[in-house]
């Protein structure tokens, strides 16, 4: 089993990809050394029809707003990123 880190996020980011079918997708490693030393990553999903000034850094502030879906919505969501990402060996 690879453990690198980096090959997992885009392992994931091809299942965002593939399940959402976004226009594009923001990759983010966020962390710091100064606090509890970590690091985690972030897989964010951009919609076709975003205009340009709202996209990149501006797309991913959650005070910009946030796109509301359902429970079911996401539970539907999960199983089909499980599957895509079983289908990747990740």
């Amino acid at each position: 089993m690879n453990r690198d880190p980096k090959m997992h996020t885009w392992t994931g980011n091809r299942a965002v990809r593939r399940v959402l079918q976004p226009e594009r997708t923001y990759v983010a490693s966020l962390g710091s050394k100064a606090a509890n030393c970590h690091v985690h990553w972030h897989i964010a999903p951009l919609p076709e029809g975003v205009p340009l000034h709202e996209q990149q850094y501006f797309a991913l502030m959650q005070e910009n707003g946030v796109i509301e879906t359902s429970v079911d919505e996401m539970r539907k969501y999960a199983s089909r990123l499980r599957s895509a990402l079983r289908e990747r060996g990740a």
